[in-house]
């Protein structure tokens, strides 16, 4: 069992759909999001490289995801007291696996941190393979704005009132965020160990798409990837069997028209994948 790939992408880019694919194939595992470095508030990483001491307890207080990932694990405190942020990663990925799939000969994650960490990480892990997922950035901002707008509870931003400034709020958070991970993939995705999944492709090719996943990350392909059990997003409970193609296009009546213009105002700032949706 070795540590051997990473998906990293944008959030409502097809993160959960990817992990679930993979984690059907009985040779792999793939961790959920375990919150270890997070450039805007404390993270793992943070935590161990400012203290002496780290404890389960501390990090609790600091991490939400942190909690999720070690609920079912034994002795944290011992693999934190190792201190060292590659061997308190390797360590917890590692048990992770063994408690939830044993047999898996090749282990990932899904967001195990921020994708502004991948040049560190890629000195921890120089062959390790990365899967960048990419999206329409309309599809994007439109998935998200109804996320933390018209889904009770989940708002990001409680304290703004208006909805047209919550929704600019939330669409310039992204568009910030799309032109930064755009850097990374300028930077890594033509890489040998890097491959781009458009979410679109693997909605309309999806056997096509598993294929070439497959083939990355040199495993076997079979027809069981294709039934992934899916709980339609990370804040839609309804759960279906397979692939859906319904979310693609969505945007177009999400969106509004100047929330249209905005995001293919900053086309010059994406990295030419992201250009690609709007050539048409």
């Amino acid at each position: 069992m070795k540590y051997s790939f990473t998906i990293l992408g944008l959030s409502r880019s097809g993160s959960k759909m990817t992990k679930q694919i993979l984690d059907n194939h009985f040779e792999v595992y793939t961790a959920p999001e375990l919150g270890f470095y997070n450039p805007y508030s404390k993270s793992v990483y943070k935590y161990l490289s400012n203290t002496d001491h780290p404890a389960v307890e501390d990090l609790k207080k600091i991490s939400p995801k942190f909690i999720q990932f070690t609920e079912e694990l034994n002795n944290v405190n011992t693999i934190l007291k190792k201190k060292e942020p590659k061997t308190v990663f390797k360590e917890l990925m590692f048990q992770k696996a063994n408690i939830n799939k044993s047999e898996a000969k090749i282990i990932g994650a899904k967001f195990p941190f921020h994708f502004s960490f991948l040049s560190k990480f890629k000195r921890w892990y120089p062959n390790s393979k990365i899967i960048f997922l990419v999206r329409d950035p309309r599809a994007i901002c439109s998935s998200e704005i109804i996320m933390k707008t018209k889904i009770k509870g989940s708002s990001k931003f409680p304290i703004l009132k208006s909805d047209f400034v919550n929704r600019k709020t939330i669409m310039l958070y992204v568009l910030i965020q799309m032109i930064w991970y755009s850097i990374i993939l300028k930077k890594y995705s033509n890489s040998n160990d890097a491959i781009i999944i458009k979410y679109e492709n693997l909605l309309s090719n999806s056997e096509g798409e598993i294929k070439r996943l497959c083939n990355f990350l040199s495993i076997a392909y079979s027809d069981a990837l294709l039934q992934i059990k899916v709980k339609g997003s990370s804040y839609n409970r309804e759960q279906t069997k397979g692939i859906s193609k319904h979310s693609v296009e969505k945007w177009k009546h999400n969106l509004k028209p100047d929330e249209k213009f905005l995001i293919k105002l900053c086309k010059p700032f994406y990295s030419k994948v992201y250009n690609d949706y709007f050539s048409s």
